[in-house]
């Protein structure tokens, strides 16, 4: 395995790491994140990127430890608050560099500061990342009280923070991810690209449907929902009955249940492979797979709402929906990112309500003729 394999495939296993509940899984995302960035002139992230050269940022919002005179905190943390994607729309964004993001102080623990590169490297050396340790200094046995709060959660309060950072690096690194995968190829291509600014809510214990694409239920269909265990789904069902999902995540990391959030799906065949790709605000994860499936997209019919036949359940708030028939260039990719983003921050003064069994579906829908509508 060459290092951009390595670096890809590490990507990928962050993501699974930090989407996880277990507490063992989120204490491995400690050494990735260690490996890509920590381990000196070996971090993987350097020897990648000698070829590209690609100018890292991270994109932060950014809470600076309270300055009050005479007065000495004794702990203060800002957990995932840092990260964009948790944090209502409205705050301001910072992108910092390489070092000055790891210099972040994001705790402060018996009047000592810890950083973020501190965080990443007590987990990964002394919680048991890489190896367990032992609490050598003062500094280190009072940062060590993080891993014993459960405040805000089951997991820890020394994960919720590497959960964190661990999607902020993913974020960052998406164009370099993106150039190293060339996944321009995928652009202009005949495909599907929907973008909507919605808001989810729960609905336990059954799959919540967003937009179903198709007539029948395992062929030439595109399904996106949140599964039983609330992870954000696309899946796609091939003209002969194929099946490929990906998965981007869950809630509190992927969305949170009653925010407004944009997401972003995608899908398209170019020459012998298949893309498809899910984007939940600012957060993308792709899928690729060889496939010889001749599928064209063109003429699908859409329920909103539901499955292909109208039995499915949801329960969303949808404000905009943009459709495409093909993968936007990565320009106006961003151009429409940008437009969801701002109107998202303006507020928007009006939504389509979707609750239980109610749902739209595209005109002379072929499973719904002679139907009322729903």
């Amino acid at each position: 395995m060459n290092e951009e394999s390595l670096f890809i495939r590490t990507l990928d296993h962050l993501h699974q790491l930090i989407n996880s509940k277990d507490e063992y899984e989120i204490l491995r995302a400690s050494a990735l994140i260690r490996q890509l960035f920590l381990d000196g002139r070996s971090s993987l992230i350097d020897n990648v990127n000698r070829k590209y050269r690609y100018k890292l940022e991270f994109e932060v919002v950014e809470h600076l430890p309270p300055d009050i005179p005479g007065v000495s905190f004794q702990a203060w943390c800002v957990i995932d608050g840092i990260d964009p994607r948790s944090t209502p729309v409205n705050l301001p964004r910072t992108k910092k560099k390489r070092d000055s993001f790891f210099g972040m102080v994001i705790a402060i623990v018996d009047g000592h500061s810890y950083s973020i590169k501190e965080l990443v490297l007590f987990v990964a050396n002394v919680m048991g990342g890489v190896h367990s340790g032992t609490f050598d200094n003062e500094k280190a046995k009072s940062f060590a009280q993080l891993k014993e709060l459960y405040i805000f959660s089951k997991i820890n309060m020394a994960l919720l923070f590497i959960r964190a950072i661990g999607r902020i690096i993913l974020e960052s690194l998406k164009p370099l991810q993106y150039e190293i995968l060339g996944l321009a190829r995928f652009e202009d291509s005949i495909g599907i690209s929907i973008y909507f600014s919605i808001t989810l809510y729960p609905l336990l214990g059954k799959q919540n449907y967003i937009l179903d694409i198709g007539i029948e239920e395992t062929r030439n269909r595109i399904s996106i929902y949140l599964d039983y265990k609330g992870e954000l789904s696309l899946r796609f069902y091939d003209s002969s009955g194929r099946c490929y999902l990906v998965q981007a995540g869950s809630a509190d990391l992927a969305y949170r249940y009653g925010e407004p959030t944009y997401l972003i799906f995608q899908a398209a065949i170019h020459k012998a492979e298949l893309f498809l790709c899910i984007e939940a605000g600012g957060w993308r994860h792709f899928y690729i797979s060889p496939t010889d499936s001749q599928d064209s997209f063109e003429d699908f019919h859409y329920v909103l709402g539901s499955d292909v036949l109208g039995k499915a359940e949801t329960n969303m708030a949808v404000m905009e929906q943009c459709v495409f028939s093909k993968i936007l260039r990565m320009s106006d990719q961003v151009k429409m990112k940008g437009y969801l983003e701002q109107r998202l921050r303006n507020g928007y003064s009006g939504s389509v309500r979707f609750e239980g069994n109610k749902f739209l579906y595209s005109t002379n829908h072929p499973n719904f003729l002679g139907n009322n509508a729903t």
